[in-house]
């Protein structure tokens, strides 16, 4: 009986030391436990990187039912996303420095840009393509309060 204890914990220290086979193939990194599909549901994300560089991101998401697949550069406050809609093959990207942002959207798939907004501290300004030339659609100017909150609106 004074040795069976001993024993069983002898067992359980062994066992648990013992390398387990994974259900990952070799070409897997070690963080992916299966070579299945991920599937995710609405709302849900996943984020890839390369190892060792944090520089570059593709993520993938799904929003309204859709994927969406990202290309995110957070060097810095600058950031890029692209997004695709295999249904229309539109393709839109979001570029922004941190203090304003251009948003591109190719409507038809042929790779051109059919859409362009900017939105800066001075105001939103849109535009369509029609021909080789872009067209002002829409300019909202801010005003100078509008652009700057005052010290009273700080916390």
């Amino acid at each position: 009986m004074k040795n069976l204890i001993p024993s069983l914990f002898l067992i359980v220290a062994i066992s648990s030391c013992s390398k387990k086979p994974t259900s990952s193939s070799a070409a897997l990194p070690d963080n992916v436990v299966s070579d299945k599909p991920i599937v995710l549901k609405e709302g849900q994300s996943v984020m890839l990187m390369r190892e060792g560089d944090p520089d570059l991101m593709i993520g993938a998401s799904v929003v309204d039912g859709k994927l969406s697949v990202a290309e995110v550069d957070p060097k810095g406050r600058n950031f890029g996303v692209t997004w695709k809609d295999s249904e229309s093959w539109t393709t839109s990207t979001i570029v922004s420095d941190g203090t304003s942002s251009t948003y591109i959207l190719d409507k038809n798939g042929d790779g051109y840009t059919d859409f362009r907004a900017e939105n800066s501290p001075t105001g939103t300004h849109l535009y369509e393509l029609q021909g080789e030339v872009w067209t002002k659609v829409k300019s909202t100017e801010k005003t100078s309060e509008q652009a700057a909150p005052s010290n009273s609106d700080r916390p």
